[in-house]
């Protein structure tokens, strides 16, 4: 009986689901930026937040990533490097507001040591 309720449980999981991606994930939330993901990797979902959520980063972020079937968990402070989000347009442009408002869309990721891709996701940033 054990085996019939697993055979079940395992075909309700993977066989009818309607959808074929994972679902939108928000990362951060603030006055002016919003970030948001979705994990590319077919087996496995990413849980991912970062705080602060502003235009200007500070020099340090907390970080809170959970790779659930690698069973990575990372909780605590990263240094990105980046002081803004990048911009675009000519210098005038640039001398108005050093971070220009849209959507910024970026691929990510994660190797091993061994060139293992053990994570992947696909970000989107919105700057009001």
């Amino acid at each position: 009986m054990d085996i019939l309720t697993a055979a079940v449980s395992a075909l309700s999981l993977f066989c009818l689901s309607e959808s074929k991606e994972w679902p939108m994930h928000t990362i951060c939330s603030g006055p002016n930026l919003e970030g948001y993901y979705r994990s590319c990797d077919p087996l496995q979902d990413i849980g991912l937040s970062i705080e602060p959520c502003f235009k200007t980063l500070p020099e340090v972020v907390q970080i809170k990533i959970a790779l659930l079937l690698q069973l990575i968990y990372f909780e605590g402070p990263v240094k990105f490097g980046i002081g803004t989000i990048p911009t675009e347009g000519g210098e005038r442009e640039r001398e108005k507001d050093p971070t220009l408002e849209g959507e910024y869309n970026v691929s990510l990721e994660l190797f091993n040591e061994d060139n293992y891709n053990i994570a992947c996701g696909n970000l989107t940033l919105v700057s009001h």
